[in-house]
């Protein structure tokens, strides 16, 4: 077969083959398919002058025992030349050239993400790359870092940084701190990731992420991000795109590396081992990889992680529940700071007399980061195995396996779990309104024998409330490739599972604390009087808690009042794939080719939450654990067809048709819970010449919802305590014909919802790419798409908050909410039935707040306020409610050139969005929110420029992010702009040559700085910390030194 004849201009300098074809590539415009395996340690000369491709590439390969398959008119294959008869179809089958290794998996080396047909890139995808020379020539140490370099990929939803602020896109369920892709923002849930082409099982309390931050880049050949919905291909999640991780199978090497990371008040270090080794049949390549990196404390950036911002004009959002603790004597809320009054610090067990409180003084505040780390210390261990063994008559066996484990302690004082507003009787001698306690004071307060408010923190008594846990992750792939005539066929089983723990300790038991003060309570932990039959009191032997000291209290009473949760998730993923691609027929323009298969999924997810917070126990160390628990499972079988159709090509082209090809894509899937969801894809490639090519697609895409999103016991909880159910004034919730200062409470319900249905998405793109004849070292590329998404599940009635769902003024939360129709008459008379009650009365909606008291599963959280001072139940359980659209445009810009001082390479790529419309709910208008802050920026931005010299390689990288708006600060206050933030990376390598002694050949020495100017993240008040996380890091410069060995 007659390979490409057009002639073009060669300027390809002395450098390593990988770097070398990287070049050729970018100057043919043509694909190169290859393991890095097949052309690591191996330097070419230069390469000057015009040729055409084919015997650009031969010379290129001379002498290297590379042979060279023809995939189609724009692909090439190099594999080491073997003894089988494929040597006959090779480019220049040269018999001087040492046939030595077999061929490795063509299906690996040939299948480009985004279809299942090997040697066929989509006509209209787009596909972004990243391979072994990236992650070499970078200062990122990870997957996760690496990927989120691309403007396409948005740190929304799973980042261990994200501890602070506000909760976006449910991050508040990364309970293990994973590390997940989210492409284009749209979801980490909507993001699919594979190794080699299968699903791996997510993780998170609601399965919502997949953590890819503990597979080794060591492991790892080549990274593919397809950036469009893919669902015609690879069924739900792929709303997004999907990340493809291709793990080394054929390696002939045995790779020692290192590597030393540190920066202000942080540091760590990887150590990985990569044996590989090839036989005449066969390969196996095993990667083991460790990296421990230290925690970071919020002390550390006080100029990040500070909540008083009345430094700024703002609001001063440190909790009045603190050490020594703040205390009123009505049913005014303590937390709205409504006739409250500030505890003097003393550390002697004596009671608070009420002549030692000052009007004047401030109320106490005790700031969320006291103690805390806002990066956990975590270790990663890693084992990767891939292999493969030809077994006869074209039949060749593989498997794919991996397991990580990633361990974590994260210090997690003062959250909700560390305090509470508990009422102290006038009974506790340490109370100021005791009998026999002095009740002379200047403020006019008269209150002996009634019971005194405090707003209780734990910090002390308790100490430090800390989060330790793991993640594990086994994944296991194994398969048959088979040929038949040209088709190839491969049937495979993969089965990949999800392990999730994590134990929080020194939580305050919110009973125990109501019994230590001197309460009886009742089986639900409410406070009831003295002496009712059944109630429980302080055991004897425990001292009385007195909780306006500081450090005074004894262990007894502190032991009697811990409480701990442990919680955590298995996730497991069982499949079975078989497919098969091959030609079916030949047009003038070239071969038409087709893929078709089946595939069957088993997924099973089990989460649970054992905690004793707000529960009553008899024995005193309170042990005993509640638990709540979600166990679900579905069944689907898939069928799926791909069709490319090559109208024009090299074979039939003419003026203005270069090349003229159209994909056509279907996936049909079955559910034994949903139903049945089929999705298209239609994507053409015009090329009027041969240095410019247009692109367009047509797709629609979904994303099932997930076990946990479908069942209502995951993540379960009702509950009224603070921060989010109150208490609160009337005036905050705009309660008309009450005392403003009236105190009531919201019940919140939260978990998972049956009626779920998928998510689906409609998206359209168009693209070019132009590789200018009078510059061939350039291409250029536009990719513009548009997304409508629909039915996205979500939160909105947890996500808006009681204030704002309740004030909003067009009531767009109304259908998230159950009013009390004694605050609320007028919408109350919308409630309808609600769990079987009539809550359109108030005998009804007081019986719904008594089942809700009573819940088993999830049992109510915190002591259950007066149903009289309830004024709604906010539903936050998922649901189908939000919207969303979007449009923008990616730039890409490659370019090469070489001169007397090196070989020069650069890279930039830029994303602008030109509209994020979303609606949180069936009733609220969709409403742009591009620019604004927990969304996405309209402008985003990477450039790389890379320096080469034998021994020596510089690179330097850019990544820039555009200003936005910042209008959370609340009504009084004018939106505050953030401003554009960039951060520069650096490396510089030396290899030592082949002229080096035993001892340092194949060594390679790197020093890279992250953040090389030290820029801090730009001014952003995010409900508690002075940033925004999500286009931020808050580690700073952060420089590394590494070590590697090829042996």
């Amino acid at each position: 077969m007659a390979l490409a004849s057009e002639v073009r201009r060669y300027d390809i300098a002395a450098s390593s083959l990988s770097e070398a074809l990287i070049e050729f590539a970018l100057q043919s415009d043509r694909q190169v398919l290859y393991a890095q395996e097949v052309v690591s340690g191996i330097r070419v000369p230069a390469l000057n002058g015009e040729f055409e491709v084919e015997r650009a590439l031969e010379l290129l390969l001379e002498g290297t025992g590379i042979a060279v398959q023809r995939v189609n008119e724009r692909t090439f294959y190099l594999e080491r030349r073997s003894v089988t008869e494929r040597a006959s179809r090779t480019l220049a089958a040269d018999e001087r050239i040492e046939r030595h290794a077999p061929p490795p998996s063509e299906l690996a080396a040939m299948v480009v993400t985004g279809s299942r047909m090997r040697g066929v890139e989509p006509p209209g995808a787009t596909v972004l790359q990243l391979n072994e020379l990236d992650f070499s020539n970078s200062a990122r140490p990870s997957v996760t870092d690496m990927l989120r370099m691309l403007p396409q990929v948005l740190n929304f939803g799973g980042d261990e940084a994200l501890v602070g602020g506000a909760s976006v896109q449910n991050s508040t369920l990364n309970t293990t701190y994973a590390r997940s892709i989210n492409l284009r923002g749209l979801g980490a849930s909507s993001t699919l990731v594979h190794v080699n082409g299968r699903r791996i099982a997510p993780s998170g309390a609601a399965a919502q992420l997949t953590d890819v931050s503990s597979i080794p880049l060591a492991a790892i050949e080549r990274i593919e991000i397809h950036t469009e919905g893919a669902s015609s291909v690879y069924g739900s999640d792929a709303v997004g795109g999907v990340v493809n991780l291709i793990l080394k199978r054929r390696s002939e090497e045995v790779v020692s590396a290192g590597r030393y990371e540190h920066g202000d008040d942080i540091d760590g270090y990887q150590l990985s081992q990569l044996v590989g080794r090839t036989w005449q049949s066969g390969a196996l390549t095993f990667t083991y990889a460790h990296r421990y990196r230290s925690r970071l404390l919020a002390a550390d950036r006080p100029w990040l992680y500070d909540d008083d911002f009345s430094r700024y004009g703002d609001t001063d959002n440190r909790p009045l529940h603190s050490s020594p603790p703040n205390i009123s004597f009505d049913e005014s809320s303590v937390a709205n700071a409504v006739r409250a009054y500030a505890v003097p610090y003393f550390e002697t067990k004596s009671p608070l007399h009420l002549a030692q409180l000052d009007a004047a003084s401030s109320l106490n505040r005790q700031s969320i980061w006291r103690g805390r780390s806002v990066l956990p210390e975590q270790r990663h261990h890693s084992f990767v195995l891939s292999a493969e063994q030809d077994i006869g008559r074209g039949i060749q066996a593989y498997l794919d396996a991996f397991f990580t484990r990633r361990d974590f302690e994260q210090a997690m004082p003062n959250v909700a779990g560390t305090f509470a507003t508990v009422s102290v009787p006038a009974s506790n001698p340490y109370s100021p309104c005791h009998p026999d306690n002095d009740a002379g004071n200047d403020l006019g307060i008269e209150c002996v024998g009634r019971a005194v408010d405090v707003a209780y923190s734990s910090i002390v008594d308790l100490g430090t409330s800390v989060r330790t846990g793991h993640h594990s992750a086994l994944h296991l792939s194994t398969g048959l490739q088979f040929e038949a005539g040209e088709w190839l066929s491969d049937v495979s089983v993969t089965v990949s599972k999800n392990k999730t723990r994590r134990a929080s300790n020194n939580y305050v038991n919110n009973a125990a604390l109501a019994m230590a003060v001197g309460n009886s309570v009742d089986e639900n932990g409410s406070i009831v009087p003295d002496g009712t039959p059944g109630a429980l009191t302080l055991p004897p032997g425990v001292p009385l808690l007195n909780p306006f000291c500081t450090g005074c209290n004894s262990k007894a009473t502190a032991d009697f009042m811990r409480s701990s949760q442990y919680l955590g998730s298995n996730y497991e993923q069982t499949s079975a794939l078989l497919s098969s691609n091959g030609p079916i027929g030949e047009l003038p323009g070239g071969s038409v080719r087709a893929a078709v298969g089946f595939e069957f999924r088993r997924d099973e997810f089990y989460s649970f939450n054992d905690l004793n917070t707000g529960l009553v126990y008899a024995t005193p160390t309170n042990t005993e654990l509640h638990r709540t628990g979600s166990t679900n499972a579905r069944k689907l079988t898939s069928l799926f067809m791909e069709l490319y159709v090559p109208i024009f090509g090299e074979r039939n082209a003419r003026p203005g048709l270069s090349v003229l090809e159209l994909a056509l894509s279907a996936r049909r899937e079955s559910y034994d819970d949903l139903g049945v969801q089929s999705n298209p894809r239609i994507g053409l490639r015009y090329a009027p010449t041969p240095s410019l090519a247009f692109t367009a697609t047509y797709a629609t895409s979904f994303r099932a919802p997930s076990l946990s999103d479908r069942d209502p016991r995951s993540t379960a909880q009702i509950g009224a305590g603070p921060p989010a159910g109150g208490p609160y004034t009337a005036e905050q919730l705009k309660i008309e014909h009450v005392d403003p200062g009236r105190q009531v409470f919201v019940i919140g319900r939260s978990g998972g919802n049956a009626n779920l249905v998928p998510e689906t998405a409609t998206s359209w793109s168009g693209g070019l790419t132009w590789q200018p004849t009078f510059t061939p070292l350039t291409q250029l590329g536009l990719h513009y798409y548009s997304i409508e998404y629909n039915n996205r599940i979500d939160a909105p009635g947890a996500n808006a908050g009681p204030i704002a769902a309740i004030t909003h003024p067009t009531g767009y939360y109304d259908e998230f909410i159950t009013y009390n129709p004694a605050f609320f008459p007028e919408r109350a008379a919308r409630n309808g039935i609600v769990d079987g009650f009539d809550a359109t009365t108030v005998a009804g909606f007081e019986s719904l707040l008594q089942s809700l008291y009573s819940s088993a599963d999830p049992p109510f959280a915190g002591t259950a306020p007066d149903p009289t001072s309830v004024v709604a139940v906010l539903d936050g359980r998922r649901s189908n409610a939000a919207r969303l659209t979007t449009r923008g445009l990616d730039l890409s810009l490659r370019s090469a050139w070489s001169n007397r001082y090196g070989e020069w390479r650069f890279d930039a790529a830029a994303n602008f969005v030109f509209e994020w419309k979303t609606a949180p709910s069936r009733n609220a208008p969709l409403v742009d929110s591009v620019d604004r802050i927990f969304n996405p920026v309209s402008k985003q931005a990477t450039a790389q420029l890379t320096w080469q010299r034998d021994p020596w390689t510089i690179v330097a990288t850019s990544r820039y992010t555009g200003s936005y708006e910042n209008d959370t600060r609340g009504a009084a206050s004018r939106p505050m702009r953030v401003d554009d933030h960039l951060v520069h990376d650096l490396l510089a390598a030396y290899t030592f040559g082949d002229g080096a002694n035993d001892l340092l050949d194949g060594v390679r020495v790197t020093f890279g700085v992250q953040n090389v100017l030290d820029e801090s993240p730009p001014l952003a008040l995010n409900t508690n910390i002075l940033f925004d996380p999500q286009y931020a890091s808050p580690i700073g410069r952060y420089w590394s030194v590494g070590i590697s060995k090829r042996w």
